[in-house]
């Protein structure tokens, strides 16, 4: 089990990648799992049936984590901040069968016409190196044609023209933009409108493991299996499960707290390892009430061997702005040859 910070709240799964051994060896390697995001957590867990087996040497980046004889399950992870393929490994002190598992959990004109009026930016923030094909402003006496601006650090890729108060702006965040930023719109005609810190650039939110464990039960019986992990969970959190089981699938996956646990692979994958047949898959809830020990997992009755690794993430994803209206300042240029009145 890990417990972390930094999760996406909304769908924090990305992706996900197994791989198996029939022959002895020692040498263990996971898939190779390419991210999405540019700042994830990598969650791993090596699973042999054979007890007093010790994993060491990770590869680059890696962490071991915790592991657990007899029926050796290790626990591997890192936090990555570039997208690409990432793939794990360790070293077994026997050569023996084995599955590994990855996943990674993850911003009209007139001869006097009036100027332009910017009063609402949707959405009004993204994160750093995100990309927004459809970024509403709205406002008030738009011409076709207009153009927009959302300051340094981001690129408007286009600024389409849908009506006299509607644009839709294409925008790019570059990695290293930040802050708040106004967003002008510009007629033809050079009159402009400035909506004040209409847009906020976020950085990636940071991922904080929380606490995590691993659990052998040979065999668990009776439908449910409850475990006691090291630390109350937090309220707002992930709890990710990766689960190694033979013969009975983990049918769901509860807590003490009543937080909903998703089902990560519909079907379980089966690894016919020589002499030991297992299945694998994993469960992960969302965002969790927090405050208990407390994580049970449930089968359909009779026996069942388990191995469990499990890890608590969090994270702190900055809140959307308001906009307010009255922030906004005009610029007017007048037409060649007319003085002011």
């Amino acid at each position: 089990m890990a417990e972390v910070a930094g999760l996406d709240p909304a769908a924090p799964l990305d992706q996900s990648g197994y791989q198996d051994s029939l022959t002895a060896t020692a040498a263990w390697s996971s898939a190779a799992a390419t991210t999405t995001a540019t700042n994830e957590y990598l969650f791993s867990w090596a699973a042999s049936e054979a007890a007093n087996v010790t994993c060491a040497s990770p590869a680059s980046g890696w962490v071991i984590e915790s592991q657990t004889n007899p029926g050796t399950v290790c626990l591997l992870d890192r936090v990555v901040s570039a997208t690409g393929p990432y793939q794990t490994s360790v070293t077994a002190s026997t050569a023996l069968n084995y599955a590994m598992e990855i996943v990674t959990f993850k911003g009209g004109s007139s001869s006097a016409p009036p100027p332009p009026s910017a009063s609402s930016v949707n959405p009004n923030s993204g994160a750093q190196g995100q990309s927004f094909p459809s970024v509403i402003i709205t406002g008030s006496n738009f011409q076709s044609g207009a153009t927009c601006s959302f300051g340094a650090g981001i690129t408007v890729n286009s600024c389409a023209f849908n009506s006299a108060t509607q644009l839709t702006a294409n925008i790019t965040i570059t990695s290293t933009a930040t802050g708040t930023r106004n967003v002008t719109v510009t007629n033809p005609d050079n009159q402009s409108s400035t909506l004040t810190n209409g847009f906020t650039v976020t950085t990636p939110s940071a991922i904080s493991l929380i606490q995590k464990a691993t659990f052998s039960s040979q065999p668990a019986s009776g439908g449910t299996v409850t475990l006691t992990l090291p630390q109350a969970t937090g309220a707002g959190h992930a709890i990710i499960v990766g689960l190694s089981f033979w013969p009975l699938d983990i049918s769901s996956v509860t807590d003490g707290s009543g937080d909903t646990f998703t089902r990560g692979l519909a079907t379980s994958i089966y690894h016919n390892v020589s002499g030991s047949a297992t299945y694998t898959n994993f469960y992960y809830a969302k965002s969790t009430a927090g405050g208990t020990t407390s994580l049970t997992l449930n089968f359909s009755g009779g026996s069942t061997y388990l191995l469990v690794a499990v890890a608590e993430v969090a994270d702190s994803i900055p809140p959307l702005r308001s906009i307010n209206p009255a922030t906004r300042t005009h610029s007017r240029q007048l037409p060649r040859g007319r003085q002011p009145q």
